[in-house]
């Protein structure tokens, strides 16, 4: 089937680091999320929504996890992101990671067998 490519494998995440205002839409317009994320809440997008967008209120404390790190923010300040295509091909080649962004992770049970976020920071290209 086509649009495989835009299917949320890598478990993407909206974040906030203060109020925001959110909406998700996937490819066919549904709304998958609609509300305000509060300081440290994240939004988890569904693994089968296909080439969902977001619009935002006050982006400059909204970012995307993609992987475990956070990219963003989507603008600068209280203004409104419009038409954010999550995908992680999209947001990695459209936002800088945000490397001073907590992204707290739910504590797996096999922790200590998990590769620590420095490491996978490291395998990643430097700008």
């Amino acid at each position: 089937g086509g649009g495989l490519e835009f299917t949320n494998r890598d478990g993407l995440k909206v974040l906030a680091t203060e109020d925001a205002w959110v909406r998700v839409r996937d490819e066919g317009q549904r709304v998958l999320f609609t509300g305000t994320l509060s300081a440290g809440d994240r939004f988890e997008l569904p693994k089968e929504a296909t080439a969902p967008v977001l619009r935002a209120g006050n982006a400059g404390a909204v970012y995307i996890v993609v992987g475990g790190v956070a990219f963003g923010p989507l603008g600068e300040g209280p203004v409104v992101a419009k038409n954010v295509l999550l995908t992680a091909e999209a947001v990695r080649a459209t936002y800088p990671a945000a490397r001073d962004v907590v992204v707290d992770l739910p504590v797996q049970e096999n922790a200590a067998s998990q590769p620590s976020a420095d490491q996978e920071l490291a395998q990643l290209p430097q700008d």
